[in-house]
């Protein structure tokens, strides 16, 4: 027999289950009350089921509802009615304590009819037994809006109209976040390379120039295929170097420095563009003569140029570029998990009453 089938099948109780329009079943019958002469005072059971047949769950809300009528004096009732809270003992979302229990603590003297706790046991068993994941809810809109119109028990505080905080929007921070970090990623590393590649010597070959070396160690030779020098533009990058001549010539000895070819490939394209031709290591900084010429005798301009340290300062840029990318990647990934378990957190939050007043509200019918 289905579950529901079942439930509403039960006599154990002073009233049977009844099913709603929105597929729920609630159970209300009056669990003690009071009378005196010129006043009565009776407490009602409600409680509210529902079943998520696909996912195999009930939701289960309980709450006692006290009103009274008549004439009374003191401050308990005044004039007329009025309705005051019931007190008992909670644990997470399930009460417990019987009502004889409740009403030692409040002074009100109820008589028992039945202890409404044996509700909750009685359909939690049914639910286990039917193979059922059993829930209990302090929020009885979690219920109405919950299983029964499609949603989890999990999704009932979305459904139940209130907003869950923080909201879907922060996860466009943690990907605005992102996109800020790759743009600045790629500003960094254009303004890293551009500053590598202004610090070269640029000369307009074939020629010879008297260039002043600051540092001893390697330096390496680029030819700028797209280029400027005094205001003059340069694309030769269709340009046959192969049989361009280089030397290098120490001013003060009149040493041949060795050019070899360029250890690793270097290029780079910033405003500018260049890739490594050739590379020499001097043992002392001075003033050397730098020439170029074609074999063949005649050939158009281009433009080398010679800078030190080129692949070490590329790299430089590089990691503080993905420095930068990685900062943003990572903070991205932890907004969007912050929010993540937040809005998770505020998701079971809203199955819940938040405090404990609002878990023993007393509600007239």
């Amino acid at each position: 027999m289905p579950l529901k089938e079942m439930l509403l099948a039960m006599t154990t109780f002073p009233a049977p289950f009844t099913e709603q329009t929105d597929g729920t079943l609630t159970l209300d019958f009056v669990a003690a009350e009071r009378k005196s002469l010129l006043a009565s005072k009776k407490i009602s059971y409600h409680c509210r089921v529902s079943i998520d047949e696909g996912a195999r769950t009930m939701l289960f809300f309980e709450i006692l509802k006290e009103r009274g009528a008549g004439i009374s004096a003191g401050d308990e009732m005044g004039p007329g009615f009025s309705f005051k809270k019931e007190t008992y003992s909670a644990t997470g979302s399930e009460r417990s304590g019987s009502i004889e229990e409740s009403s030692r603590l409040t002074g009100k003297g109820y008589s028992l009819s039945f202890d409404y706790g044996a509700v909750r046991e009685a359909v939690k068993r049914a639910a286990e037994t039917a193979g059922y994941q059993f829930s209990v809810t302090l929020r009885e809109s979690a219920v109405s809006k919950g299983p029964a119109s499609g949603q989890s028990a999990t999704g009932a505080a979305s459904g139940s109209g209130e907003r869950i905080r923080p909201g879907r929007w922060y996860y466009g921070l943690a990907f605005l976040i992102l996109v800020l970090g790759g743009v600045v990623f790629g500003l960094s590393l254009a303004a890293g390379i551009q500053g590598v590649a202004g610090n070269l010597q640029r000369m307009v070959m074939p020629r010879s120039y008297f260039i002043t070396l600051p540092e001893a160690g390697k330096y390496t030779i680029f030819h700028e295929y797209r280029s400027s020098v005094a205001g003059k533009v340069f694309a030769t990058n269709n340009v046959d170097l192969s049989d361009m001549r280089v030397s290098l010539v120490a001013k003060a000895t009149g040493e041949q420095v060795r050019l070899v070819p360029p250890s690793a490939s270097y290029s780079y394209s910033s405003g500018v563009s260049g890739t490594s031709m050739m590379e020499f290591d001097i043992r002392k900084p001075g003033i050397y003569q730098f020439s170029a010429w074609y074999a063949r005798g005649a050939g158009p301009e281009v433009v080398f140029a010679i800078g030190r340290g080129f692949g070490d300062r590329v790299w430089g840029a590089v990691a503080q570029s993905l420095a930068v990318l990685l900062t943003a990647v990572g903070l991205s990934i932890l907004t969007a998990l912050v929010v993540f378990f937040k809005r998770r957190k505020a998701g079971r939050a809203g199955q819940f009453l938040s405090g404990a007043e609002e878990a023993s509200a007393i509600e007239p019918r």
